[in-house]
């Protein structure tokens, strides 16, 4: 077998056919970014700490002011943590950098690719061109390691209904479009180590049985198949409203994400977010909320308390408000507490997977 690998390997070249345990490709484990939220973390990564994978295409789809661009702009904002250089495809030409850079974007080390170019002498891009300029700016090297955003496979625009006249129906041009880039982007980011995500609108579903899900994705049989996590982006299931209060006044609101599939991890979890109104998913709000579940941060009446690197206890503030405005004015505290809670949570999946295993076995 040995002398057979190193024949085809010299034919076509090195790692067309080896081994299982060395195929890069087969790491069911690859790098992750984190999505910002710990609690959509722990979702992703079925009761561990993870994030949205390289190598890999997630799917977020939903009704609009779900907090599907607030998403990925936090994922493109952490992977550039990294110092990665990432991608936005808008189909619909837009672009909010005010927003973005509120969700921590640095848009020098993003890139924005629109249809529509600034000279007007020039012509509307085609759906099928903006995927030739993707495929290039993948090949070039340059975005590996980072995020390619794709906003979204329902906004795009063949090349037959660009040419074609207003009101001629062509309804399958972006399902067979679909299928077709979903055959070759996979490929493409696994090459590439990119965390792919693709942003998809809610439509009505045509037909169908009654008891049937009355919403579903555009282009969803080519985007499922090629998507290696789903998540399903909503408001209005978190109490009895999704509004975020500090007394009279909203300070964000509830969106709940749902891992309707996931190849990479267990799926169906779910996990309650709260988008803030300073922009961005609000990660302080979120991190007081695991005071019942880590030993790093504790409450008494309405007081909230921290312990230290030094294990000594600290006060944090009187209330969410104050303690929330604690972490925002103390980064590196905050940062800590973050890291805590995620080795605690990631050691107690671990003992509770020894004890299934050892379940297993008896």
């Amino acid at each position: 077998m040995e002398d057979f690998l190193n024949k085809i390997s010299k034919k076509y070249g090195a790692g067309i056919m080896m081994p299982a345990r060395d195929a890069a490709f087969g790491e069911m484990r690859p790098s992750f970014i984190s999505t910002g939220s710990l609690r959509l973390d722990i979702a992703l990564g079925g009761g561990k700490p993870a994030g949205v994978y390289r190598r890999r295409i997630t799917s977020v789809w939903g009704e609009k002011s779900t907090g599907k661009t607030t998403l990925a702009n936090s994922l493109i904002a952490n992977a550039q943590k990294d110092g990665a250089i990432c991608l936005y495809v808008s189909f619909e030409a837009k672009y909010d950098k005010v927003y973005a850079e509120m969700c921590g974007v640095d848009l020098d080390k993003l890139v924005i690719l629109s249809p529509v170019p600034e000279d007007r002498k020039l012509g509307i891009l085609s759906a099928e061109e903006v995927f030739r300029i993707l495929e290039d700016a993948i090949r070039s090297n340059v975005l590996d390691g980072g995020v390619v955003v794709i906003d979204s496979l329902s906004a795009m625009s063949p090349k037959r209904e660009i040419d074609g006249e207003t009101g001629e129906m062509n309804p399958m041009l972006q399902a067979q479009l679909a299928t077709i880039i979903m055959r070759k982007l996979p490929l493409l980011v696994v090459r590439h180590n990119i965390a792919m995500v693709m942003i998809e609108q809610a439509r009505d579903k045509v037909g169908g049985m009654s008891f049937e899900a009355k919403k579903r994705m555009a282009a969803a049989n080519a985007v499922s198949h090629g998507s290696a996590i789903i998540i399903k982006m909503s408001r209005g299931f978190v109490q009895n409203s999704d509004k975020v209060k500090d007394g009279d006044v909203v300070i964000g609101h509830w969106v709940r994400a749902h891992t309707e599939f996931n190849q990479m991890a267990f799926p169906f979890k779910s996990a309650d977010m709260v988008i803030s109104e300073h922009g961005g998913i609000d990660s302080y709000y979120e991190m007081l909320g695991f005071v019942d579940e880590v030993d790093c941060i504790i409450k008494k009446g309405a007081w909230y308390y921290f312990v230290n690197s030094m294990g000594e206890t600290e006060t944090m503030g009187n209330g969410k408000a104050n303690s929330i405005q604690f972490l925002r004015d103390n980064p590196d505290i905050f940062a800590m507490l973050r890291a805590k809670a995620v080795a605690i949570l990631t050691e107690r999946y671990a003992e509770q997977e020894e004890i299934s295993a050892e379940g297993g076995d008896e």
